[in-house]
């Protein structure tokens, strides 16, 4: 791995990890061209070319190295950034908020796996969403609208992200290495709210090669990395020097067929991962990663019109953990599909007496005493 670390020139210092060369990067991806142009070409660098290292490696490094009053932008090199310079559009951004991004979420949900994601619904989280960004190439451009930006987040997506280098520095905020390309984003900016930091979106005329498909098997691992490490477990979903033998054999059991669960999954035989994540909330209720594990393969099966079988991993989950509010609108919702609007409506009765101030859960049980004849 060849890295390259420009001359101060700016504030504004670009921070990028690449997996191709240095003459690649310059001739072949947007963001080697775009550093060219006149408009971009007297920023500060620090990009890290043939990388194969977690993104967290470069990006650290520069906030470590970084000079007081500097602006860090962490971006991937499929990144063009736009027709005009950056310096007036960020000092005002960062005026207002601590941590930058074009696109994001103003909520954060237990189990949310993606910026965009609403683990509820596994679709888009609107009306929640904010900001805008344009994919496709120089040529061929359209623009994807989320939401009203400016606007606070809990949430940015990863595409770009922009800090003062103090404000990092002093807070401690900084990318885990164990997220190599997927959900170190979402990783960050919960360590950033975690630290007092402000998160938000920003207008900015970006233009992004890639659609963003993640779901792939190094994202699926990366899911597991991040649900275990952020989980709201008991003591024995990280058993220490003080659990028991018995406790012990318990815990590596249980996680053994939940992690076998969720290679079947990846495979496709989702019943026989059901059974499995199943199985091993049944050995063990306390362990959060099968619930939600299982969780996940309730919302893959919904997506597949398959809601019976979602139902009934969800009334596995909830024997284990009845008092999960987020499982309770997810059943509400899919009772609701089943068309069974009566057994929903104490779902949401129940979600809101847990969580009075639930939008979600007082929109779904309008929805359903509507349907169900009550105005």
């Amino acid at each position: 791995m060849a890295c390259q670390q420009a001359s101060p020139r700016l504030a504004i210092h670009i921070v990028c990890a690449s997996r191709v060369s240095r003459s690649e990067f310059t001739q072949e991806t947007l963001l080697g061209r775009c550093l060219q142009r006149p408009d971009h070409r007297d920023y500060n660098t620090a990009i890290c070319f043939g990388n194969s290292d977690p993104l967290a490696i470069t990006y650290n490094s520069a906030i470590e190295a970084a000079p007081p009053g500097s602006v860090l932008v962490f971006c991937h090199d499929d990144l063009d950034l736009g027709p005009e310079p950056l310096g007036t559009q960020l000092q005002a951004a960062l005026a207002r908020f601590d941590l930058v991004g074009v696109a994001g979420n103003q909520r954060h949900q237990r189990g949310q796996i993606a910026w965009w994601l609403d683990p509820h619904s596994g679709g888009w989280d609107h009306p929640f969403l904010s900001g805008a960004i344009r994919h496709g190439t120089p040529q061929q451009r359209q623009l994807n609208v989320y939401g009203p930006t400016p606007m606070p987040v809990q949430l940015l997506d990863g595409v770009f992200l922009a800090a003062r280098a103090d404000t990092l520095q002093r807070s401690g905020v900084r990318f885990d290495p164990r997220f190599a390309f997927h959900h170190y984003d979402l990783d960050l900016c919960r360590s950033a709210r975690r630290a007092g930091l402000s998160l938000g979106t920003w207008p900015l005329p970006l233009l992004h090669a890639s659609g963003g498909e993640p779901w792939g098997e190094t994202w699926q691992e990366s899911q597991q990395a991040y649900l275990r490490k952020w989980a709201e477990g008991s003591e024995l979903d990280q058993p220490g020097k003080s659990t028991s033998p018995e406790l012990g054999a318990l815990f590596k059991s249980a996680r053994t067929l939940t992690n076998r669960g969720a290679r079947l999954q990846l495979k496709g035989d989702l019943d026989a991962a059901a059974a499995a994540h199943g199985e091993a909330l049944s050995l063990d209720p306390n362990l959060t990663i099968a619930g939600d594990n299982l969780l996940a393969l309730a919302l893959q099966l919904r997506s597949l019109g398959r809601s019976h079988q979602a139902l009934e991993a969800l009334r596995v989950i909830l024997r284990a953990t009845p008092q999960r509010p987020d499982l309770l609108l997810q059943l509400g919702t899919t009772l609701m599909e089943l068309g069974r609007v009566e057994a929903a409506v104490p779902c949401f009765r129940r979600l809101l007496r847990q969580e009075p101030h639930q939008r979600e859960g007082h929109y779904q049980l309008g929805q359903a005493l509507a349907a169900h004849g009550h105005t």
